[in-house]
């Protein structure tokens, strides 16, 4: 049987989010002989729901800790051409898979796919919440049509697709990048996009392949948009600062220097600008303490 995609969910200790992840990607409106479904977890994800019980997913036990790890041992297993990464707390449309294996089909050049992404609210937002911190959340709407990507411009590991032999052949996602446990490091999926970009490759914005990403109530808090946004900024300069030329960081470093001023100009100290405050600081930090061409440790300062 020959597979045109492999759908992945990597997760870890969220059982009940990831079995809604797992059922969105069993019940796609795509051939089931297309596709597999392959869940890389320390756990079995158990399938409660009816509509699921006549297709099944594959587990792959994956014991090391880590985001990247898990995504690389899909990357590993995966049977197709095409591998898709959803989160663990987040659902695909129906219509997903199929958006993207027409994208592949008719864009014979690409290398990565992404999607749109919405936030879904299980509670009320809090009064201080705008809308330009749902990217929090990843919330991701980059064009109104499929359009190829630049960086910074990219898409989210929430919703992206990969030509499985070019993220081979790259390496695969950085292991020091990534989630582990509680630690919010982040940005191997945007790592891995420069990359490929870099190589050549072509990387695609598809609107119709959507995903809806959870926003769970324990993280709509301040604490949490503040040191999410100072671990994305460390994270970014880990792989920045190698791949890019040194004036994206001198641009990066101009922005935290004039922050203030533009604060108190603009009366602007709302969450969305703590936000890019902190952002700016992750980066900073992660510069200061580490010279051009190399990545550290990861370890950060505690926050």
């Amino acid at each position: 049987m020959t597979l045109a995609m492999s759908a992945v969910v990597c997760t870890h200790a969220r059982p009940e989010m990831a079995r809604l992840a797992v059922e969105s990607l069993l019940d796609q409106d795509f051939p089931a002989a297309d596709y597999e479904v392959l869940v890389v977890s320390d756990t079995e994800v158990a399938i409660t729901r009816a509509s699921s019980a006549s297709r099944a997913a594959r587990f792959v036990r994956e014991t090391r800790p880590g985001l990247s790890r898990a995504r690389n041992r899909a990357l590993a297993e995966a049977r197709a051409p095409v591998i898709a990464y959803l989160d663990d707390d987040a659902i695909a449309d129906p219509g997903w898979l199929r958006a993207l294996a027409a994208t592949y089909a008719e864009e014979g050049n690409a290398d990565a796919v992404g999607g749109r992404i919405e936030v879904e609210w299980p509670a009320a937002k809090p009064s201080w919440w705008r809308p330009e911190l749902d990217d929090t959340f990843n919330q991701l709407d980059l064009a109104a049509q499929r359009t190829r990507l630049a960086y910074p411009r990219v898409p989210l590991g929430t919703n992206l697709s990969l030509r499985a032999e070019t993220a081979r052949r790259l390496g695969g996602f950085r292991e020091d990048l990534g989630r582990v446990g509680s630690r919010l490091l982040a940005g191997e999926e945007s790592e891995l996009i420069l990359r490929i970009e870099q190589a050549g490759g072509v990387v695609l914005f598809e609107p119709r392949a959507l995903v809806r990403h959870f926003a769970p109530p324990a993280r709509v808090t301040r604490a949490y948009v503040r040191r999410r946004a100072f671990w994305h900024g460390y994270s970014h300069a880990r792989f920045e600062r190698q791949l890019l030329p040194r004036r994206h960081s001198w641009n990066r470093y101009l922005t935290l220097a004039t922050l203030p001023i533009r604060s108190v100009l603009e009366a602007n100290v709302g969450m969305a600008r703590q936000a890019q405050w902190c952002f700016v600081a992750g980066y900073a930090w992660q510069a200061l303490t580490h010279p051009f061409g190399t990545s550290g440790s990861g370890k950060g300062p505690a926050t």
